[in-house]
């Protein structure tokens, strides 16, 4: 009986022994930091020649598993997650001596190695909300510093680079607590009075000048094409045609004289042409006579002068003036018969 006692005395013991030891054994999650206390550190000697211990007796675990010894170590965790921190400064003054306001946001965290973990746990392990406090108060001075440094302009042309600015300004401040600035950003900024209002007035003059003149000139090319429209559709002159307009009484002057010329070239023909046609009609008169008195004339010849002669004409051998001029002709010798025979 008393053996099984002492066995169940003895089991009850390792299952104690078991589970104090489980319940030593911590795990690190991916966002936690543990930082085991109880070792002494390293003995050091400064330049002064004062000696202390550093920090290695605090032991760091990221992401791990860790067992603590009871009552020798103590265990103790840091966050390591971002923090979302709103920076704003009221009045600050610029380059040029204008006031303004600005407004931000920056995402903070405690750095990741060994010793930003030692360096914020000592700062910040018992008051870690702390840290949001203090990054927006270095934040807020890096702000002014670097808005004393440029112009309203520059701050707003380049955001990034005024961004970068303040993240090199308060690095050497954060660092120093173990803290590190992933990332800044500017979202507003309001300068005193109507500054920024009056920035951009000459630009919205310009754009507006631009406008209405590309306006004007849409709307004289749509006028000028309906005019030309008009134009094909009716038979009119468009009205941009002053000259058009001109040309076209030129040509109609220069168009008269040609006109008045081909009038005149029949009446044109003047005592040359009168007297060249006088002598043809005399020429066929002698041929007629020639014909018509000669004995050897061809018949067909004969009856066509006479024929002619019978109708009376003005030109023809049926007028007795010209009758006796033929007769009187053929009196006169030789000659006109040797025309006669000519003619033949």
């Amino acid at each position: 009986m008393t053996l099984l006692y002492a066995i169940g005395g003895l089991a009850a013991l390792v299952i104690l022994l078991v589970l104090l030891v489980l319940s030593r054994i911590k795990v690190a999650g991916p966002n936690q930091a543990f930082l085991v206390t109880g070792r002494q550190g390293r003995q050091i000697t400064d330049a002064a020649g004062v000696v202390s211990r550093d920090s290695s007796g605090q032991k760091v675990v990221m992401g791990a598993s860790v067992f603590v010894l009871p009552v020798v170590q103590k265990l103790h965790t840091m966050d390591l997650s971002s923090r979302r921190i709103p920076v704003g400064i009221r009045g600050a003054v610029s380059k040029q001596g204008v006031k303004c306001d600005l407004e931000g946001v920056a995402i903070v965290k405690v750095g990741g190695t060994e010793d930003s973990i030692r360096a914020a746990a000592q700062r910040f392990l018992n008051q870690q909300e702390g840290i949001d406090t203090f990054t927006s108060e270095v934040l807020a001075g890096a702000l002014r510093s670097i808005v004393g440094r440029l112009t309203i302009e520059e701050i707003i042309r380049d955001r990034a680079a005024f961004a970068s600015a303040v993240a090199e300004e308060a690095e050497s401040s954060l660092t120093g607590q173990g803290l590190v600035l992933d990332t800044f950003q500017l979202q507003d900024i309001q300068a005193e009075g109507s500054y920024l209002a009056d920035l951009g007035r000459p630009e919205a003059a310009r754009v507006l000048k631009e406008a209405s003149i590309a306006e004007a000139r849409a709307r004289q090319a749509a006028q000028q094409e309906q005019l030309l429209a008009d134009e094909a559709i009716g038979g009119r002159p468009a009205a941009a045609g002053a000259a058009p307009g001109r040309d076209h009484r030129r040509d109609r002057r220069r168009e008269g004289p040609r006109r008045r010329g081909r009038a005149a070239r029949p009446g044109r023909a003047g005592p040359g042409r009168a007297h060249g046609a006088g002598e043809g009609r005399r020429a066929d008169g002698v041929a007629d006579r020639a014909a018509a008195g000669h004995p050897g004339a061809p018949p067909r010849r004969r009856a066509a002068v006479q024929g002619r002669a019978g109708g009376g004409g003005p030109q023809e051998l049926g007028d007795p003036h010209r009758r006796g001029a033929a007769a009187g002709d053929d009196r006169r010798g030789p000659g006109r018969r040797r025309a006669g025979e000519a003619l033949r």
